[in-house]
């Protein structure tokens, strides 16, 4: 699975400036909703575009390997199967009418 290491760039970066930032300041910075960015660094599944990461780094002055990191064995969880109204409505017994 490939993860996207913001937490690990974003301190990286307060390092190397020499002061803290928020995850707006930061945002704004590189040009994405702070939602957006927020979720790319605590969503371990979060998947993106390569022209986020290569927003990201662009603002930051970094290159792609210290955003992005292959993890083998740790594979992608699939969300549970969502079942539409119309899949309920069908899958529910009925009681035969008298």
């Amino acid at each position: 699975m490939i993860v996207i290491k913001l937490k690990e760039v974003k301190l990286a970066y307060e390092r190397r400036v020499g002061k803290r930032c928020t995850w707006a300041e930061l945002a704004l910075r590189i040009g994405i909703p702070k939602d957006t960015l927020v979720a790319m660094a605590n969503r371990e599944n979060y998947n993106t575009t390569l022209h986020k990461v290569n927003m990201i780094c662009k603002a930051m002055k970094v290159g792609v390997a210290e955003v992005l990191e292959y993890r083998p064995g740790a594979e992608r969880k699939k969300p549970a199967e969502k079942r539409s109204a119309s899949k309920l409505k069908a899958t529910r017994k009925r009681k035969p009418r008298a």
